[in-house]
């Protein structure tokens, strides 16, 4: 138990915290979200607040950790009168399945777990993203050109524009343990917004690095399953390429010098209409379309009337939308088009709204 009592001499120092939308509360809590997107200051932040429980703290990633130990914990912890086990990296193993004592696991993906709360953190939103720039006399426009540039990333958001691309590219080395699917994240960065089949993913990729396809499927599945890539099917059309975007878009940064403004306007606004959790479409010039609620949004940052009327023209409306969304960088305005509402807003404020 060597190891265990070491653990547990671990005491936890004040660490700074900007509050999250997703907070722990008083109960058996999985909670997942990809990499970087704050879990472990989450989890930091809720046990500094709750001094009086008595907690073992322990990182399945810290090569100091060997899994053997962790079959004496239930006995450890009765031991030591211990109320809150709190696990990082978490690999779906309930080391004290038998303990009535409060229970925290941190994982990337999700696993199924019986009398557990599961909450989702994903990287920061743009109302998030204010508060860690921290800066209230800042245009509202200032605060969004930073927010394209830094992205979602807690960490990546504090870099100076100078180190930012190092500081993505050691991140990237850091998260991933395979080669292998790096360069598979790399590729989903690289082409932000463009429609793929992923039998096509595998051939793009297949002329640049050595890879199998299960390995490929294999990974890429991973990927969808950690939140990190999104792929995003035609509405009606299930075969055909799917878009593909990324969980943070100014990682686009790190791994190419090429720029692609509208691509990463686009995965802007699947960022914020991600927190729906509802199923999310695109079709012929519809960027993205929930069917749930019968609501079209397009991404035109540089529309003027004009524009908005040729495109609103070419629509097809047989698949049932009753609103439009078109998210600008500062033209507003709404009407009714054959029937149609159409809400013509910036980006800043239709992010910032309490309802989509």
């Amino acid at each position: 138990m060597k190891e265990l009592e070491n653990l547990y001499a671990f005491e936890l120092k004040k660490i700074p915290f900007i509050e999250r939308k997703t907070l722990i509360e008083n109960e058996n809590t999985l909670i997942t979200g990809p990499a970087k997107s704050g879990k472990t200051f989450v989890l930091f932040n809720y046990i500094l607040q709750n001094k009086k429980k008595k907690y073992l703290y322990i990182d399945l990633k810290d090569l100091r950790v060997d899994k053997f130990s962790l079959n004496a914990i239930e006995a450890f912890i009765n031991a030591n009168g211990i109320s809150m086990l709190a696990i990082d990296n978490w690999d779906g193993v309930d080391y004290a399945q038998n303990l009535n004592i409060q229970k925290i696991y941190i994982s990337k993906r999700y696993y199924p777990i019986k009398n557990f709360k599961h909450v989702r953190l994903n990287t920061l939103d743009f109302e998030e993203y204010m508060l860690f720039e921290n800066n209230p006399s800042s245009l509202i426009t200032h605060t969004f050109n930073n927010y394209m540039k830094f992205g979602t990333i807690p960490h990546i958001t504090q870099s100076t524009p100078e180190l930012k691309y190092l500081n993505i590219q050691n991140m990237l080395n850091e998260i991933f343990d395979s080669e292998t699917k790096k360069e598979i994240f790399i590729f989903a960065l690289k082409y932000i917004g463009y429609a793929f089949s992923l039998h096509q993913i595998f051939q793009l990729l297949k002329k640049r690095i050595k890879l199998s396809k299960d390995k490929f499927y294999i990974y890429i599945n991973e990927l969808i399953e950690e939140s990190m890539i999104f792929l995003i099917p035609k509405f009606n059309q299930p075969n055909a390429p799917k878009k593909i975007y990324a969980y943070d878009f100014a990682l686009r940064d790190g791994v190419t010098f090429e720029k692609k403004f509208t691509s990463i306007y686009e995965n802007m606004i699947l960022k914020e209409l991600l927190k729906l959790e509802k199923e999310i479409f695109y079709f012929a010039l519809i960027d993205f379309y929930i069917p749930d609620e019968s609501l079209a949004i397009m991404a035109m940052p540089f529309a003027s009337k004009d524009s908005i009327k040729n495109t609103l023209s070419q629509i097809s409306l047989e698949i049932g939308i009753k609103k439009i969304e078109i998210i600008t960088m500062g033209f507003e305005d709404d009407y009714s088009y054959n029937g149609i509402q159409v809400e013509i807003i910036p980006y800043w404020t239709w992010a910032l709204k309490d309802e989509k």
